[in-house]
C-alpha cells in the first residue's frame, strides 16, 4: 500500500507507531519515506509529543539514503513553508530542519565522497547524485523561505544556524573530496558530481565576505604542493563543461576571472594551451566589453590573454581600440566604463612593448589614424574622456613613429615646453605605461618658507604681473618650470613635497620660432565726431525703432523672461538633461517635451522606460518650476501606460528595502491611474461595473475607518440604505480621466501579465514583512490589483485573474488588520460584480459560494466590524441571492 495514503488515513496512535516500524524495517520499499513524512507533518504532529518526534523518526533517518533524504526534504520543503498552508505551524518547520541538520552533520559529507565513486554509465546513481546536487544548492533559499512561519527572533536565529551548517558543510565536504581524489588518481575521472555542485552554486554566499566559488578558489591558492594531478582536476572542473549547459559554464569562467586575486592563482585554475569555444568567449568578449573590472581584475585577464596566445593578444588590442573609438560607444559610455576600457587598452600596449616582436606585427599607423575619431568624438564630453583621448592618442602616435622612423619628430631642446596634465586619472595612466601597473600616489602638499627676494629680483619683474586667476588666462613663462626637486617622503603612500612656487607670467612672450616680442596692445581711441551747428537747417536723423523691439510681451510679477533653447527632438537627450543643474531653461524644456516624446513613443524609449520612470519620481524640483510635480507625474504614468513592461520592475522597486511608505503608496497611485486610462468597461456587466468602481475605486488606505458599527437595533430599518449614502459622500474619484466609451479596445486586458500578476506579490523570503510591519501596504496591494481586475473587464483571461486573486486574497479574510480585512473583501466583491452569473458558477463551484454567504452574514452580525464592512458584505450577500435566484439555487444556497 501506498506510504502517504497509509499516513493520510492514520486515526490512531498505534498505526503510526506500526507504519515507523515497517518503514526502519524495510527502508528499500519505502526509500521515499521522508519525503512523504515532510508532506504529511500535520498528521505527526496530532498524535507524537514533542520527544516521539525524535525518538520514533530519527531512527528512520539512519536507514534511509542520505542522498534521497535530502533529496526529499527539498523537493517537499514548499509544502510546510508555504504562507498559505495554515495546518502547519512553526514547530513542523522546526522539525523539518531539525531532520535536515541531523543528516546535513552526519551524513553530508559523506555523500559528497560517495559521488567519486559514480561513474557516468551507471545511470540511475549518477541521476540521483546529480538530484542531489541540486537539492543542496537549493535548499539555502528554501530553509530562508522558512522566516515566513518565524515568530520570534529565536526562531529567525535558529533557521540562519540551519543555513550556515549547511553552507559550511557543502564547502568543507567539496574541499575534501578535491583532497581525496588528488591522493587517490584513479577518482579524478568521476570528478563531473563535484564540478555540476560548483557550476551550479557559485554564488552561494557562505560567509559575508565570500561566495562558494571565492572561498574555494582562496583555498586553491594555498595549496603548498601542486602537481600535474592537481592541474588535471582543475580541468575537470573549470574547463570542460558539465550537463548544465554552455550559459552556466560560461558563467562560472567569468565568475573564476572575477574571483581571482593573482596571476598564480588564476594559472592554478585555468591553465589552457589555446583560446576557445567558451572561454575564447569569455575572455575576449565578455570580460573586456560587457564587464567593468577592478585594475586588478584587468592586469590578470591581459596577463592571462598574453601568456596563452599572442595572436588573441593582438586582437584584443585590436578590438578594444575599434570600440573605443566608436561615435555610438562615445556617445553612450560612462565615466566608469571609459576607464574600463583605456586601462586594457594601456596595460595591453604595455605588454607589447615588452616583445619586440610581437610589436613589429601590429600596424599602429592604422590604430593611430583609427584613434583620431575617438578624439574627435570626445571633444566636448566629460573631462575624464578628453584626458583618456588626449593621452592614449598621444601613446599610439610614439607607437607609430617609432615603425616609420623617418616621420619622427626633431629632437627638443632644453627650453621647450612640455604640456602637463595633474590629475589622479592622468598619472594612473602614466603608471600603466612606465611600470605595467600602479594607481597615482595621493600628494600632500607641505607649506615652505617664503624666500625673500633682493631688490634686483624687482627690479627683472617690471613688465611681469601676476595673474590672480593662475595660467587660465595667460601662458607661463619658460623660466617658471625651473622648480626645485624635493626628496620623496613616501608615508602610508602619501608623498609629501614641497608647495610649487607662485608662477610669474609675462603679459608678452616672444614668438617661439622669429624670438622677436610683439608690441604692447594700445588703448584705443575712437575718431572725433563731427560738430553739429546748432543753426544748421538739416534736422537730426529719425530712429527707426526695429520690429522685433516692437513685439513685447507682458511678464507677471516676478516672472524672467524665457530663454531660447534648442527643441529637444529625442528622447534620449530629454532624458540625460533631466540632470541639468545650472540653466533651468535646458531643464525645463527637456521636461516639458517629455509629454510629447513619451506619445508618440519616440526612438529609443521602449528601452529607457523604466529608467526614465525612476528617474521622473525621483526628480527634484531645483529650479522652483511651475507644475512641477504635475507634470513628473503626468510623464511617470504616460511612461507605464505605453509601456506596461516596467510595472514588474516597479513592484520590485516598492517593495525594495528602505522604500518609504509615503513613495510606495505614490508608486501604486500611477499604476492604478495607468489602469484606469488602458481599461475600459465590460458592455455585459456596464451598470454594475460604473456604481462597484465609483464606491470602491477611491477607497486608499487612510479611507478605511477604524470606527466600529453600531447594532441594528439602534438605526433601524434603513440601515443599508444610510450606510451607503455615507459612504458616497466620503468617496472622492481616484482617476482623472473621463469614463470611456462602452465597447472600445480594452489594451489592458492585452497587458494583464504585466499589470495584474505581478501585483500578486507572495509574502515570503524578502518580503515576509507583508505579514507584519507592512500589512498596510498588503492591504493597498491587494486594493489596487482587485481595481486593476475590476478595468480589465470580462475576457478569456477572466476565470484565471479571479481564481488568482481570490487566492490572493483569501489569507487574510480574517487578519487583525481592518485594512487588510477590507480590501480582501473589496476583491471578493469585485470578483462578484465582475464576472457573470454563468461563468461564475463554472469557475466557484457551490460550496464555495456558500461558504462566501456565511462569511458575509457573519461580518453583518459582528458589532466590531466596521461600517465599511458591513456595506460591503450587504452588497455581496446581495450578489449571491440574485445569482442563487437567477440558477434556482435557493434550495441549495441556505437563503
Amino acid at each position: 500500500m501506498d506510504l502517504r495514503y497509509r499516513l493520510t488515513n492514520v486515526t490512531e496512535r498505534a498505526v503510526l507507531f506500526q507504519i515507523a516500524k515497517d518503514v526502519v524495517e524495510n527502508p528499500s520499499k519505502y526509500h521515499n519515506a521522508v519525503r512523504e513524512f515532510v508532506v504529511s507533518l500535520d498528521c505527526f504532529s496530532k498524535f507524537l509529543t514533542d520527544k516521539e518526534f525524535y525518538s520514533i523518526l530519527l531512527p528512520i533517518l539512519d536507514t534511509q539514503n542520505p542522498a534521497e533524504s535530502i533529496i526529499g526534504i527539498s523537493k517537499s520543503m514548499a509544502t510546510v513553508t508555504s504562507p498559505t498552508s495554515h495546518a502547519n505551524t512553526f514547530r513542523d518547520v522546526m522539525t523539518v530542519l531539525q531532520w535536515l541538520k541531523y543528516l546535513v552533520e552526519k551524513f553530508m559529507k559523506s555523500v559528497i565522497f560517495d559521488s567519486l565513486k559514480v561513474r557516468q554509465p551507471d545511470e540511475d546513481q549518477y541521476l540521483l547524485y546529480q538530484e542531489f546536487a541540486k537539492a543542496c544548492i537549493n535548499l539555502p533559499e528554501k530553509i530562508s523561505n522558512c522566516e515566513a512561519k518565524a515568530t520570534t527572533m529565536e526562531h529567525i536565529q535558529f533557521i540562519q544556524g540551519v543555513k550556515d551548517v549547511l553552507k559550511a558543510t557543502i564547502l568543507d565536504g567539496i574541499q575534501q573530496a578535491l583532497i581525496t581524489a588528488h591522493q587517490q588518481s584513479s577518482k579524478t575521472e568521476n570528478l563531473k558530481i563535484i564540478a555540476q555542485l560548483i557550476s551550479a552554486g557559485r554564488d552561494m554566499r557562505i560567509n559575508d565576505k565570500h561566495h562558494l566559488l571565492e572561498s574555494l578558489i582562496l583555498w586553491i591558492g594555498k595549496i603548498k604542493e601542486w602537481d600535474e594531478t592537481w592541474a588535471k582536476i582543475m580541468n575537470i572542473l573549470f574547463l570542460e563543461p558539465t550537463e548544465l549547459g554552455v550559459q552556466v559554464h560560461e558563467s562560472l569562467l567569468t565568475s573564476v576571472f572575477s574571483c581571482a586575486k593573482t596571476d598564480a592563482t588564476l594559472q592554478r585554475c585555468i591553465e589552457a594551451e589555446r583560446l576557445e569555444g567558451v572561454l575564447r568567449r569569455v575572455v575576449l568578449v565578455k570580460l573586456p566589453f560587457q564587464r567593468i573590472l577592478t585594475p586588478r581584475n584587468i592586469k590578470i585577464l591581459v596577463n592571462f590573454v598574453h601568456r596563452t596566445c599572442e595572436e588573441s593578444a593582438v586582437e584584443l588590442l585590436q578590438t578594444a581600440i575599434q570600440l573605443w573609438s566608436d561615435a555610438n560607444y562615445t556617445r553612450q559610455a560612462s565615466e566608469t566604463q571609459e576607464r574600463h576600457l583605456v586601462r586594457i587598452i594601456l596595460y595591453s600596449i604595455y605588454l607589447v612593448q615588452k616583445s619586440p616582436s610581437l610589436a613589429s606585427r601590429i600596424q599602429w599607423n592604422d590604430l593611430f589614424i583609427l584613434s583620431m575619431d575617438g578624439i574627435h568624438y570626445r571633444n566636448n564630453l566629460m573631462p575624464t574622456h578628453i584626458q583618456s583621448a588626449l593621452y592614449l592618442t598621444d601613446v599610439l602616435c610614439k607607437m607609430a613613429q617609432s615603425q616609420m622612423p623617418e616621420m619622427a619628430p626633431p629632437s627638443q631642446n632644453g627650453n621647450s615646453e612640455e604640456v602637463k596634465s595633474e590629475g589622479a586619472w592622468q598619472e594612473e595612466m602614466k603608471a600603466i605605461m612606465t611600470d605595467g601597473w600602479g594607481e597615482a600616489k595621493k600628494t600632500k602638499y607641505v607649506a615652505a618658507a617664503p624666500e625673500e627676494e633682493s631688490p634686483e629680483a624687482h627690479m627683472e619683474m617690471e613688465g611681469e604681473r601676476e595673474d590672480p586667476v593662475g595660467n587660465i588666462l595667460m601662458i607661463p613663462d619658460d623660466d617658471s618650470e625651473n622648480e626645485e626637486a624635493s626628496e620623496d617622503l613616501v608615508n602610508d603612500g602619501v608623498v609629501e613635497m614641497e608647495a610649487p612656487p607662485r608662477r610669474r607670467l609675462h603679459l608678452f612672450r616672444p614668438d617661439p620660432i622669429t624670438g622677436e616680442r610683439p608690441e604692447p596692445f594700445l588703448p584705443y581711441v575712437p575718431p572725433p565726431r563731427p560738430q553739429l551747428d546748432s543753426d544748421d537747417d538739416e534736422d537730426f536723423p529719425t530712429y527707426k525703432v526695429p520690429e522685433a523691439e516692437k513685439n513685447l510681451t507682458k511678464l507677471e510679477t516676478g516672472e524672467e523672461p524665457r530663454r531660447k533653447v534648442e527643441r529637444v527632438v529625442y528622447i534620449q537627450d530629454a532624458f540625460e538633461k533631466l540632470l541639468e543643474k545650472e540653466r533651468y531653461e535646458i531643464f525645463e524644456e527637456a521636461l516639458y517635451s517629455l509629454k510629447e516624446l513619451i506619445e508618440r513613443e519616440a526612438i529609443g524609449f521602449a528601452d529607457i522606460a523604466e529608467k526614465l520612470f525612476v528617474r521622473l519620481i525621483n526628480l527634484q524640483n531645483l529650479f522652483g518650476t511651475k507644475n512641477f510635480s504635475e507634470t513628473c507625474d503626468l510623464c511617470a504614468l504616460l511612461c507605464i501606460k505605453h509601456r506596461p513592461q516596467i510595472v514588474p520592475a516597479l513592484v520590485r522597486l516598492i517593495l525594495s528595502p528602505g522604500q518609504g511608505l509615503q513613495k510606495q503608496n505614490h508608486l501604486l497611485h500611477l499604476i492604478h491611474r495607468a489602469a484606469d486610462e488602458l481599461g475600459t468597461l465590460d458592455p455585459g456587466s456596464e451598470n454594475s461595473m460604473l456604481q462597484q468602481e465609483f464606491i470602491f475605486e477611491a477607497i486608499t488606505m487612510e479611507g478605511l475607518t477604524q470606527a466600529t458599527r453600531r447594532g441594528p437595533e439602534e438605526i433601524g430599518p434603513g440601515l443599508a440604505t444610510t450606510a451607503h449614502e455615507s459612504l458616497l459622500k466620503r468617496t472622492r474619484r481616484f482617476g482623472t480621466r473621463q469614463k470611456p466609451a462602452i465597447g472600445s479596445v480594452n489594451q489592458l486586458s492585452r497587458n494583464a501579465k504585466y499589470m495584474f500578476y505581478p501585483l500578486l506579490v507572495i509574502p515570503r523570503g524578502d518580503n515576509a514583512g507583508l505579514f507584519t510591519k507592512d500589512s498596510d501596504l498588503l492591504a493597498y496591494i491587494i486594493m489596487i490589483a482587485s481595481m486593476v481586475y475590476v478595468r480589465c473587464g470580462v475576457t478569456e483571461q477572466t476565470a484565471r485573474m479571479s481564481t488568482e486573486l481570490i487566492a490572493y486574497a483569501a489569507p487574510h479574510r480574517f487578519s487583525e488588520n481592518t485594512k487588510l480585512r477590507s480590501a480582501s473583501l473589496a476583491a471578493y466583491l469585485n470578483v462578484l460584480c465582475t464576472v457573470p452569473a454563468g461563468l461564475l458558477r463554472e469557475i466557484f463551484p457551490q460550496e464555495i459560494r456558500q461558504e462566501w454567504m456565511d462569511w458575509a452574514e457573519g461580518i453583518q452580525r459582528f458589532k466590531d466590524s466596521t461600517e465599511l464592512e458591513f456595506t460591503m458584505a450587504h452588497q455581496m450577500e446581495s450578489i449571491l441571492k440574485a445569482r442563487a435566484q437567477q440558477y434556482e439555487e435557493i434550495s441549495v444556497l441556505n437563503l
